[in-house]
């Protein structure tokens, strides 16, 4: 167990948090400010813990995530209230309890994430792919979040049967500060309708969607091996592990097949002795233009396409 006081320890962005941790306990404690400084040692206490369990390459992503949902967290307990600290004549209870729930339903998204970032980051099997794969999971889960934000937001200023005070209180809940609530309530400008428009949460949707589909295809090819074939003299390598596709010359080829090779997209490797591109469907029907000299018939640039991709040259149906 951790001994030292980490009260003059602590990182630059958990002590960022002093001002909404002192504010946190407020309404509930005789003692903000010494609750405050619990919290912010408990969050760099966990920090730490929670650092030591993920790669070193994700330390800056998971910091600067976890510091914000605990701010979300602190932000929330801010707004909560105690019949012991403001006093039990007309001591608004129903409300009280709404707002120690926003309170609570912080703290499960936040550990839920934690859990979801580190069993994610911990798989067993990680090739140079699964890098990207995780960023592309991490865009997808902050999409997704914002999508279901706005949709909670959308339901509460339309709501009839809230009040003002109240619709402020869920969307402060939701996330947003008391100013970005006022302006969803209560636009600056004319042309700006309340609540999010239909179109941004249309984009936000297709943004989710082509994430999760360049996230199924880099899945594929990661748990793809690599493999070679030779295409009329020349090593074809499909390396599905670093998403690249080369093609190996032996020697360097001629000027005008180098010009056809610069006019399909690929480039020289220096380091691999190859010439190369990312590998993606185009790629793959590219280099067969390249291999069969820009100048076969289409059935022709099938077979090659096929020879590629290891698909039998009977099938029809590609993959």
């Amino acid at each position: 167990m951790e001994t030292t006081n980490t009260t003059h320890n602590r990182r630059a962005s958990v002590q960022a948090l002093k001002p909404i941790a002192y504010r946190a306990s407020q309404g509930i404690s005789f003692t903000p400010e010494e609750r405050g400084e619990q919290h912010l040692d408990d969050c760099e206490r966990a920090l730490r813990a929670y650092l030591a369990q993920i790669p070193e390459e994700m330390h800056a992503t998971f910091e600067a995530k976890y510091v914000q949902l605990y701010g979300q967290w602190l932000s929330a307990m801010s707004r909560c209230i105690s019949p012991m600290i403001t006093g039990g004549s007309n001591f608004p209870t129903q409300r009280a309890q709404k707002l120690n729930g926003y309170a609570d339903n912080a703290l499960k998204r936040m550990t839920l994430w934690v859990e979801k970032f580190i069993k994610r980051c911990n798989r067993k099997q990680r090739l140079t792919g699964w890098a990207e794969i995780e960023r592309l999971q991490e865009k997808v889960d902050t999409l997704t979040g914002w999508q279901e934000t706005m949709k909670a937001a959308n339901k509460i200023v339309r709501s009839k049967k809230l009040s003002e005070e109240e619709q402020i209180d869920e969307l402060v809940a939701l996330g947003f500060n008391e100013q970005q609530a006022s302006t969803i309530l209560k636009p600056t400008e004319r042309w700006q309708s309340v609540g999010f428009p239909t179109y941004q949460l249309q984009n936000n949707l297709a943004k989710i969607k082509d994430t999760q589909a360049r996230i199924a295809r880099l899945t594929r090819m990661a748990e793809s091996s690599d493999r070679e074939v030779e295409v009329e003299g020349v090593l074809v390598q499909v390396c599905n592990s670093e998403e690249r596709l080369r093609l190996c010359y032996n020697g360097k080829p001629d000027s005008c097949t180098i010009t056809l090779l610069k006019q399909n997209g690929f480039r020289w490797s220096p380091l691999h002795k190859a010439w190369q591109r990312q590998l993606t469907e185009m790629a793959i029907c590219s280099a067969a233009h390249v291999l069969t000299g820009g100048t076969a018939d289409f059935e022709t640039e099938r077979a090659v396409r096929y020879k590629i991709k290891g698909i039998d040259n009977n099938n029809n149906n590609e993959q």
